[in-house]
This record gives structure tokens, C-alpha cells and sequence, in this order.
């Protein structure tokens, strides 16, 4: 397998580890919206009521009112926000995902020949952050109030996000960088291997989580050879997953024709047609499951990356 195979020689030489965490940083809306206290005069209208979303503390012991009012922030608008929060740190990281390599407890790894690249993808994460800040800043609750100056009236931190990735200096594969070095060979290794692995059982599923954030591993390797070797090995499993993904695709669909076919209340056209239709999709299902066999077969063909 590629652990025993690869060497940690045919690796890059430099490389600069990604900071994510000195500016990066997201605060999420309330988690205990239901008991945010405010004043008597905010909660009591002019005739001495209480105004919608609002509620008096009672003394859990005795039932009884203790002055203290609260404001129910249940409203739906918090779960956009949040959603909305979600979302932007997705979209981050799929910018980030263009250029860099996540080893192991999340380092992220950004190879010399994407260098040129990285202002222009900070530049779209900044440009993500706006746009997310910016629409937080204008959502109103149910009442018609901005959130998050609801939230700094209540001494809360306003739902918002930050993230504005750093470089660390530039890591050569010498002196105290051997380490990282040999981190990040690791992490290579153990994903080639799990993919070549998963591409053997025919696991979509391990497929799919195995090819996640493989697209960078190519350029991590200064040897040419075993970057063709590692591009083979990626669009093999990229078939792979597109076979597996449409065979169980056809599966399903035969055995909803199927169901429908054994629907008394139809027709016997309609379920003649459905039967055909079974038939059809398990065909197609088969000659995947074959094409599956085959890419297996190719696999062994390919050999191991460390062959010239």
C-alpha cells in the first residue's frame, strides 16, 4: 500500500502552514434564548402588561413573581442567522480546500505552487465575511428589531464572523521542519492508502470521504513520476465513485418499479410498463457492478506508487 511505498524524498521541500486561528473567530446567536432579562420597562407596556415575548420570573420553590422579567428571543430569525454563520464558514473552507492540504488536528498545509494563489482566495474570504456581517447586521426579529443590536443592548456578543487567515513563514523539510515534514507525509500516506483501500472493497461511501480534499496531494510531491502515479490513482477513484453512486442509483430505482409493479390497484399495462422498467435499471445496475470490477482490476494494474 502507499504507506510502505511513498517516500518522504519525493516530497516538497517548502511549504507554509495556514494560521486559523489568531483572526478567525465565529460568535453564534444565544444558545439560552428564553431567558435573556431585561427591565420592567422594556417588558411592561404602558398599561402594566406584559408585551408579547415577554415573561415574569417565578420563584421555583413558591410560584411566585420574583420582578424579574425576561425576553423570549425564540424567534426564527436566530436559526437563519445561524444557518446563515454555517454556511459562510462552509463557504471559507471550501476556498481554503482549492489551495491547501488538512493534516492531522487540523493543520492546514498550503504547497509552493499555490503560493501565487492565496491573495486572491483571501481576498474572496474577506469578501464572504462582508457579505455575511453585513446581512446579519440587517435581521429583525419578529418585532421588527435588529438582532444584534438587541443582543449588545443585553450585553450579549453580536452574532457575527471573523476569519482572516495568516501565514506562518515558509516550513523547509530541514532542522526543526523535518517534524511537520514528516507529519504531513504521514497524513498523505494514510489517505492514498484508505482510497486504494476503499477503491478495493468497492465502498462509495469510503470513496467519497476518502477523496475529500485529495485534489491538493498531487502538488505536495516534487517528483514528477509520482505525481502521475497519485493523478492516476485520484481519477481512478473518481470512477470508481461515479460507477458505485449510479449502480446504487439503478438498484433503487428497480425496486421502486417493482413496488409499483406489485400495486394491485394498477393497471396491467401500467405495471407491464413498470416490470420493463425494473428490468431495465437492474440491467443497467449489473453492467455498473461489472465496470466496478473492472476499475478494481485496473487498480491492481496500476501498481504501486512507488513504481518508476
Amino acid at each position: 500500500m502507499t504507506g510502505t511505498f511513498l517516500e518522504l524524498s519525493t516530497l516538497i521541500t517548502t511549504f507554509r502552514i495556514v494560521d486559523v486561528k489568531t483572526l478567525c473567530s465565529t460568535t453564534h446567536g444565544p444558545k439560552h434564548r428564553a431567558g435573556v432579562k431585561v427591565s420592567e420597562d422594556e417588558a411592561l407596556d404602558d398599561e402594566g402588561g406584559l408585551k408579547p415575548k415577554y415573561e415574569e420570573l417565578r420563584d421555583p420553590e413558591t410560584d411566585e413573581p420574583t420582578g424579574e422579567y425576561v425576553k423570549r428571543a425564540d424567534s426564527s430569525i436566530y436559526e437563519d442567522a445561524d444557518k446563515l454563520v454555517k454556511d459562510t464558514l462552509k463557504g471559507i473552507n471550501d476556498l481554503l480546500g482549492q489551495l491547501t492540504f488538512v493534516i492531522g488536528g487540523g493543520t492546514l498545509i498550503l504547497p509552493t505552487s499555490n503560493y501565487d494563489r492565496w491573495e486572491e482566495v483571501k481576498s474572496a474570504i474577506a469578501g464572504l465575511v462582508a457579505e455575511a456581517n453585513d446581512q446579519l447586521e440587517h435581521m429583525v426579529d419578529d418585532a421588527g428589531n435588529l438582532i444584534n443590536d438587541g443582543l449588545r443592548a443585553r450585553g450579549k456578543d453580536p452574532i457575527q464572523v471573523a476569519f482572516e487567515p495568516l501565514l506562518h513563514p515558509e516550513t523547509k523539510l530541514e532542522g526543526d521542519g523535518v517534524k511537520m515534514g514528516e507529519a504531513l507525509f504521514k497524513s498523505v500516506a494514510e489517505r492514498l492508502d484508505t482510497l486504494q483501500r476503499a477503491i478495493s472493497e468497492v465502498d462509495p461511501d469510503g470513496i467519497v470521504a476518502a477523496l475529500s480534499g485529495t485534489d491538493i496531494i498531487p502538488q505536495l510531491f516534487a517528483d514528477e513520476a509520482k505525481q502521475a502515479k497519485i493523478n492516476a490513482l485520484l481519477a481512478l477513484a473518481r470512477k470508481a465513485r461515479g460507477l458505485a453512486t449510479e449502480e446504487r442509483r439503478k438498484v433503487k430505482l428497480a425496486e421502486q418499479a417493482r413496488s409499483r409493479a406489485a400495486n394491485p390497484d394498477r393497471d396491467a399495462a401500467a405495471r407491464d410498463r413498470d416490470l420493463k422498467a425494473a428490468a431495465r435499471h437492474e440491467s443497467e445496475a449489473a453492467e455498473h457492478a461489472r465496470d466496478l470490477v473492472r476499475v478494481k482490476q485496473e487498480l491492481v494494474l496500476q501498481g504501486s506508487l512507488s513504481d518508476p
